[in-house]
């Protein structure tokens, strides 16, 4: 998956944001670190990803902003976003489906013109990994399941807010295990794993998300 997705922003290192001036002075910075756990991972490259597309929701500390400067170029680049995904791949994240690193890549594409250290115009368009559900984020969809099949539905949603998720069959609500309420990360990522059920009928059912105040409503199928 990383592999994947450090290939596909490669075509667009050009493209650049121009960081504001940060002040010295605080932790010492750790290029990459956005969440500040001391560690590169997934999680930093969905706030990469934020903060390139602006996201007016995202808060981030000023020693966040100083590490987002992986080349510590004064811009914030493709370049950057693509060297996380790659010390993510090195410390071992490869998810077999779409998770938190796919975000990055999704909210950078919603990106469709950045400056450039040139200041001209620069478009990027990237693989839409995620599909916009109501107000969140969902991957995979369409959501197409078989009988007895392990699967795993990954979310972005608000940061450091419980959500609940409750799959509806025709013969009522799942109570598999791993269908628990889940807090999400800073980055606003979490993922649900559960089994369909050996008898479940084939047929079009639905998922409702829940964060406490607004139901999202996915629908999803159990196919033969």
């Amino acid at each position: 998956m990383l592999k994947r997705l450090t290939a596909a922003v490669s075509a667009a290192v050009t493209a650049c944001v121009l960081l504001a001036a940060m002040p010295a002075g605080g932790a010492a910075a750790i290029p990459g670190d956005l969440n500040c756990d001391d560690e590169i991972t997934v999680a930093d490259a969905v706030l990469m990803g934020r903060l390139m597309a602006e996201d007016p929701s995202l808060q981030l500390t000023a020693e966040a902003r100083r590490n987002a400067d992986y080349d510590t170029d004064g811009l914030l680049c493709m370049t950057d976003l693509r060297a996380v995904l790659s010390e993510a791949e090195r410390a071992g994240f490869d998810p077999p489906v779409t998770a938190a690193t796919s975000a990055s890549v999704t909210t950078a594409a919603a990106v469709t013109t950045v400056s450039t250290a040139s200041s001209s115009a620069s478009e990027i368009t990237l693989p839409p990994l995620y599909t916009e559900i109501g107000s969140l984020l969902i991957a995979p969809y369409p959501f197409a399941v078989r009988r007895n099949e392990v699967v795993t539905l990954c979310m972005i949603g608000q940061p450091n807010t419980v959500y609940n998720i409750e799959v509806y069959y025709s013969s009522g609500p799942s109570t598999a295990k791993g269908l628990e309420p889940h807090l999400t990360d800073s980055s606003g990522y979490t993922e649900w794993t559960w089994k369909i059920g050996g008898k479940t009928n084939s047929g079009n059912y639905h998922i409702d998300l829940t964060d406490g105040g607004e139901t999202t409503v996915m629908p999803f199928s159990v196919v033969d």
